[in-house]
């Protein structure tokens, strides 16, 4: 979908834990945005209306990276960075799932959310 990220993907229909789904268009998740061409900006902020960006990536990581073409587009932007957790355990499908699920659990950058 976006030249500049490889990993970005709506995650509308994902069912939640108590059973509702995720409305499709409103929640998006990807790598790191920085790269993204002028079309992708395009995209992101006029046709999928994206508002505000969430940056994981550590501060250090965000600062030297920068934000790229994005940061030019008056949207909300909070680097909420992830600090490291215990290694992730499960089933090869189940690796990523069960690393945020520890990070939600465990990471004091996330307690107020």
């Amino acid at each position: 979908m976006l030249e500049g990220a490889f990993n970005f993907r709506d995650l509308g229909g994902i069912t939640t834990s108590d059973g509702r789904q995720i409305v499709s268009g409103q929640l998006f998740r990807s790598d790191s945005l920085q790269e993204l061409t002028d079309n992708d900006v395009k995209i992101v902020s006029e046709d999928l209306k994206v508002r505000c960006v969430l940056d994981l990536r550590s501060t250090q990581e965000a600062v030297s990276e920068g934000r790229g073409l994005l940061g030019r587009r008056p949207l909300c932007y909070v680097n909420l960075p992830l600090i490291d957790v215990d290694s992730p355990h499960g089933e090869p499908g189940e690796l990523t799932v069960n690393q945020y699920l520890d990070h939600l659990e465990s990471d004091e950058n996330l307690f107020w959310l």
